[in-house]
């Protein structure tokens, strides 16, 4: 019989990072540094020298397609990272609720208390 540990307060940290990396990956919008790939600005510090060299290329006629299914991606990826969190909440959860089930059933006897006979 093999024996492992299962650490419930790691089990809900890493819940927690799991949520947080998704709140991140919501905020930041990865899809806008290409959205104005054909249009002379690409992100806060585009170099302008990636602009000029892309004007009336598959390059930049590409780049709104690119963004779509970049925008896709990072939601469906936020979509399953919360569900992940969930998930590993929900464990948490059974196993602490097993665990004091197990210490119950563990116990020899109920004290009743003191009584005057």
């Amino acid at each position: 019989m093999s024996e492992f540990e299962v650490v419930i307060e790691e089990i809900r940290k890493a819940a927690q990072a799991a949520t947080s990396a998704g709140e991140q990956a919501r905020r930041v919008d990865l899809a806008e540094a290409l959205s104005g790939v054909g249009s002379g600005f690409i992100g806060p510090a585009a170099p302008a020298g990636l602009a000029l060299a892309l004007p009336r290329s598959k390059s930049a006629e590409n780049a709104p397609k690119v963004c779509a299914k970049l925008r896709g991606d990072i939601d469906k990826w936020v979509a399953e990272i919360y569900q992940y969190a969930q998930n590993l909440t929900s464990s948490a959860d059974l196993y602490a609720t097993n665990e004091e089930q197990a210490r119950q059933n563990l116990t020899p006897f109920h004290r009743a208390p003191n009584r005057a006979v």
